[in-house]
């Protein structure tokens, strides 16, 4: 979805990779991703503590003048940061054409969260990345596999509207909107609590409820938001989380 036309592209991750987060899912499909994908200039400017906005810009900036394609892959928060930090210095970074980012999500937890829409209006604005190019991904720890936007660039004929874009899932991945209060499968376009079935889970367990609801189309999915319920989880979160924790270690020690 993220690479339909094959290319090979510098990479840069701004959510820390395998090697700085093991434990971490989001990790994992990164490196991955810059594995099978990457060439050039690979960076990562992410660690628990946080993301390098002014790294990010550093590295963004030299394959801009380069006019080498580059992907970026980080979630809502981390994209924040480094859009905030764009708009502060008044430079505005013009990727070269081709440039892509993949945005997973995790604006939960932020103090003013952008919503996917506003995502790819700022990478239009500041990184000079066609709309059809910021492609939002949608996961969680708990299945294996992604969804991801259908845009022009990856699904010709997708209406590709950000923030109204309809997501993908694989041939193994199954959606369905189940009825809130009868748990019983909606017909197309109705409103529902999502699950998924997921042959990709092989160890664990394949059917997956979640606390999010959207409108299932055969192998599409358009996700609407949080039950009210939901409480506020993703992986934008971890960083913190393990910070919180590292501090409380050193505190107990200390005492």
């Amino acid at each position: 979805m993220l690479f339909p036309d094959g290319a090979r592209l510098a990479m840069l991750a701004m959510h820390p990779t395998a090697e700085r987060m093991p434990e971490s899912s989001l990790s994992r499909m990164i490196s991955w991703c810059i594995e099978e994908f990457g060439a050039g200039a690979i960076g990562c400017v992410a660690t628990r503590q946080g993301v390098d906005a002014a790294g990010a810009a550093a590295f963004l900036a030299g394959t801009a003048a380069r006019r080498e394609p580059v992907c970026v892959l980080g979630t809502t928060a981390s994209f924040a940061a480094l859009f905030e930090r764009l708009r502060a210095d008044g430079s505005p970074i013009r990727l070269a054409a081709g440039s892509r980012i993949m945005d997973t999500g995790g604006a939960k937890g932020q103090a003013a969260p952008l919503s996917a829409a506003a995502v790819v209006e700022a990478a239009g604005e500041l990184l000079g990345v066609a709309p059809a190019l910021a492609i939002n991904e949608y996961g969680m720890t708990e299945m294996c596999s992604q969804l991801y936007d259908a845009t022009p660039f990856n699904r010709p004929g997708a209406a590709g509207t950000p923030g109204a874009r309809m997501k993908l899932a694989p041939p193994w991945l199954k959606p369905v909107a189940l009825d809130p209060v009868t748990m019983r499968p909606l017909t197309a376009d109705a409103v529902g609590m999502l699950a998924f079935f997921d042959l990709a889970n092989v160890g664990s367990i394949s059917a997956l409820m979640t606390e999010d609801f959207g409108v299932v189309r055969g192998d599409a999915v358009a996700i609407l938001g949080r039950a009210a319920a939901g409480g506020a989880r993703g992986c934008a979160l971890a960083i913190d989380e393990f910070a919180e924790r590292e501090l409380a270690r050193v505190t107990a020690h200390r005492q």
